[in-house]
Protein backbone atom coordinates (compact mmCIF):
# COMPACT_ATOMS: atom_id res chain seq x y z
CA UNK A 1 0.00 0.00 0.00
CA UNK A 2 1.42 3.43 -0.83
CA UNK A 3 1.81 6.43 1.41
CA UNK A 4 -1.23 8.07 -0.66
CA UNK A 5 -3.46 5.03 0.22
CA UNK A 6 -2.87 4.86 3.63
CA UNK A 7 -3.60 8.68 4.11
CA UNK A 8 -6.79 7.74 2.28
CA UNK A 9 -7.56 4.74 4.68
CA UNK A 10 -6.61 6.89 7.98
CA UNK A 11 -8.92 9.63 6.51
CA UNK A 12 -12.01 7.31 5.95
CA UNK A 13 -11.39 5.43 9.56
CA UNK A 14 -11.41 8.94 11.17
CA UNK A 15 -14.70 9.77 9.29
CA UNK A 16 -16.33 6.49 10.74
CA UNK A 17 -14.80 7.45 14.01
CA UNK A 18 -16.62 10.53 14.20
CA UNK A 19 -19.68 9.54 12.36
CA UNK A 20 -19.68 7.28 15.00
CA UNK A 21 -19.00 9.45 17.75
CA UNK A 22 -21.73 11.87 16.60
CA UNK A 23 -24.78 8.77 16.46
CA UNK A 24 -23.71 8.01 19.90
CA UNK A 25 -24.17 11.56 21.36
CA UNK A 26 -27.57 12.53 19.50
CA UNK A 27 -28.96 8.59 20.68
CA UNK A 28 -27.83 9.46 24.12
CA UNK A 29 -29.35 12.95 23.76
CA UNK A 30 -32.54 10.73 22.79
CA UNK A 31 -32.92 8.50 25.36
CA UNK A 32 -31.75 11.07 28.52
CA UNK A 33 -34.67 13.02 26.74
CA UNK A 34 -37.19 10.20 26.85
CA UNK A 35 -35.92 9.59 30.47
CA UNK A 36 -37.39 12.85 31.36
CA UNK A 37 -40.90 11.91 30.35
CA UNK A 38 -43.29 11.01 32.82
CA UNK A 39 -45.01 7.31 32.79
CA UNK A 40 -43.56 4.08 33.85
CA UNK A 41 -40.04 3.55 32.17
CA UNK A 42 -40.37 -0.30 30.09
CA UNK A 43 -37.45 -2.37 30.35
CA UNK A 44 -38.06 -3.08 26.90
CA UNK A 45 -36.87 0.47 26.08
CA UNK A 46 -34.89 1.62 29.32
CA UNK A 47 -31.24 2.17 28.81
CA UNK A 48 -28.83 3.52 31.32
CA UNK A 49 -26.97 6.68 30.35
CA UNK A 50 -23.19 5.98 31.46
CA UNK A 51 -20.32 8.18 30.69
CA UNK A 52 -17.45 6.46 28.12
CA UNK A 53 -15.03 5.79 31.64
CA UNK A 54 -18.14 4.28 33.39
CA UNK A 55 -18.78 2.04 30.11
CA UNK A 56 -14.96 0.99 29.51
CA UNK A 57 -14.74 -0.20 33.16
CA UNK A 58 -18.12 -2.11 32.95
CA UNK A 59 -16.68 -3.94 30.13
CA UNK A 60 -15.88 -7.25 31.70
CA UNK A 61 -19.05 -7.84 33.59
CA UNK A 62 -18.81 -11.59 35.23
CA UNK A 63 -22.09 -12.91 33.91
CA UNK A 64 -24.51 -15.51 36.27
CA UNK A 65 -27.85 -17.03 36.53
CA UNK A 66 -30.33 -16.20 38.81
CA UNK A 67 -32.60 -19.08 40.79
CA UNK A 68 -35.24 -16.32 42.29
CA UNK A 69 -35.86 -12.85 43.67
CA UNK A 70 -35.73 -12.75 47.63
CA UNK A 71 -37.18 -9.53 47.75
CA UNK A 72 -37.19 -6.23 45.77
CA UNK A 73 -33.35 -5.66 45.77
CA UNK A 74 -32.10 -9.21 46.90
CA UNK A 75 -31.68 -12.52 45.03
CA UNK A 76 -30.44 -15.48 45.30
CA UNK A 77 -28.25 -17.33 42.30
CA UNK A 78 -28.06 -20.18 41.09
CA UNK A 79 -24.70 -20.97 42.51
CA UNK A 80 -26.72 -20.76 46.41
CA UNK A 81 -25.16 -17.36 46.84
CA UNK A 82 -27.32 -14.27 48.28
CA UNK A 83 -26.69 -10.78 46.09
CA UNK A 84 -28.00 -7.07 47.02
CA UNK A 85 -28.12 -4.34 44.82
CA UNK A 86 -25.43 -1.69 45.34
CA UNK A 87 -26.81 1.82 46.30
CA UNK A 88 -30.63 1.03 46.28
CA UNK A 89 -32.88 -0.07 49.07
CA UNK A 90 -36.52 -1.27 48.69
CA UNK A 91 -39.12 -1.62 50.83
CA UNK A 92 -38.59 -4.56 54.02
CA UNK A 93 -41.52 -7.16 54.30
CA UNK A 94 -45.08 -5.59 55.79
CA UNK A 95 -44.08 -2.14 54.53
CA UNK A 96 -45.70 0.16 51.73
CA UNK A 97 -45.00 -1.15 48.57
CA UNK A 98 -42.86 -4.26 49.45
CA UNK A 99 -44.83 -6.81 47.10
CA UNK A 100 -45.00 -4.81 44.41
CA UNK A 101 -40.76 -3.48 44.51
CA UNK A 102 -40.57 -7.72 45.29
CA UNK A 103 -42.66 -8.45 42.19
CA UNK A 104 -40.71 -6.12 39.47
CA UNK A 105 -37.55 -7.54 40.98
CA UNK A 106 -38.61 -11.20 40.08
CA UNK A 107 -40.37 -10.20 37.17
CA UNK A 108 -36.70 -8.35 35.73
CA UNK A 109 -34.29 -10.92 36.58
CA UNK A 110 -35.76 -14.52 38.15
CA UNK A 111 -34.40 -17.53 35.91
CA UNK A 112 -32.70 -15.26 33.64
CA UNK A 113 -28.76 -14.47 33.15
CA UNK A 114 -27.75 -11.05 34.58
CA UNK A 115 -24.46 -9.68 34.36
CA UNK A 116 -23.17 -8.35 37.61
CA UNK A 117 -20.33 -5.68 38.28
CA UNK A 118 -18.34 -4.93 41.95
CA UNK A 119 -17.90 -1.64 43.56
CA UNK A 120 -15.59 -1.72 46.22
CA UNK A 121 -17.07 -4.57 48.17
CA UNK A 122 -17.19 -7.84 47.99
CA UNK A 123 -19.70 -8.59 50.19
CA UNK A 124 -21.88 -6.82 52.85
CA UNK A 125 -22.07 -7.89 56.81
CA UNK A 126 -24.92 -10.77 56.18
CA UNK A 127 -22.15 -12.31 53.40
CA UNK A 128 -24.12 -11.29 50.48
CA UNK A 129 -22.58 -10.26 47.39
CA UNK A 130 -22.82 -6.92 46.61
CA UNK A 131 -22.88 -5.87 42.71
CA UNK A 132 -24.62 -3.36 40.14
CA UNK A 133 -26.72 -5.80 38.08
CA UNK A 134 -27.70 -6.06 33.78
CA UNK A 135 -30.47 -7.86 32.44
CA UNK A 136 -29.02 -7.41 28.55
CA UNK A 137 -28.78 -3.84 28.58
CA UNK A 138 -30.95 -2.86 31.51
CA UNK A 139 -29.75 -1.84 34.29
CA UNK A 140 -31.65 -3.30 36.82
CA UNK A 141 -30.87 -1.10 40.23
CA UNK A 142 -31.43 2.30 37.93
CA UNK A 143 -34.76 0.89 36.53
CA UNK A 144 -36.10 -0.37 40.43
CA UNK A 145 -35.21 3.44 41.51
CA UNK A 146 -36.61 5.91 38.19
CA UNK A 147 -39.75 3.75 38.52
CA UNK A 148 -40.12 4.13 42.13
CA UNK A 149 -40.23 0.63 43.70
CA UNK A 150 -36.92 1.70 45.26
CA UNK A 151 -34.98 4.48 46.93
CA UNK A 152 -31.39 5.77 46.39
CA UNK A 153 -29.61 4.43 49.30
CA UNK A 154 -26.07 4.69 49.57
CA UNK A 155 -23.82 2.18 51.53
CA UNK A 156 -20.21 3.75 51.58
CA UNK A 157 -17.89 2.95 50.17
CA UNK A 158 -19.63 1.55 47.33
CA UNK A 159 -20.77 4.73 45.79
CA UNK A 160 -19.35 4.88 42.55
CA UNK A 161 -23.09 5.39 40.89
CA UNK A 162 -24.79 7.24 43.98
CA UNK A 163 -25.44 10.78 41.94
CA UNK A 164 -27.02 8.40 39.01
CA UNK A 165 -29.43 6.97 41.86
CA UNK A 166 -30.77 10.01 43.64
CA UNK A 167 -31.26 11.59 39.89
CA UNK A 168 -33.27 8.31 39.20
CA UNK A 169 -35.11 8.95 42.40
CA UNK A 170 -36.11 12.44 42.22
CA UNK A 171 -37.39 11.58 38.71
CA UNK A 172 -39.38 8.74 40.07
CA UNK A 173 -40.81 11.27 42.88
CA UNK A 174 -41.10 14.42 40.19
CA UNK A 175 -43.28 11.56 37.97
CA UNK A 176 -45.21 10.18 40.88
CA UNK A 177 -43.99 7.11 39.70
CA UNK A 178 -44.31 3.96 42.10
CA UNK A 179 -44.21 4.45 45.94
CA UNK A 180 -44.10 8.27 45.02
CA UNK A 181 -47.71 7.95 43.14
CA UNK A 182 -50.42 10.18 45.01
CA UNK A 183 -51.73 8.60 48.22
CA UNK A 184 -49.68 5.07 47.40
CA UNK A 185 -47.52 5.34 50.93
CA UNK A 186 -49.64 7.47 53.01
Amino acid sequence: MNKKSKQILIIKILLVAAILFVGVKFISSEIENRNRESGPITPSTEKQILTAEEIEKLQNREQVKVAYAIDGDTIRLESEEKLRYIGIDTPEKDRCFFKEASEANAKLVQGKKIKIVKDVSEVDEYGRLLRYVWVDDLFVNDYLVRNGFARAKNFPPDEKLKEKFKEAELEARENRRGMWGDGVCE
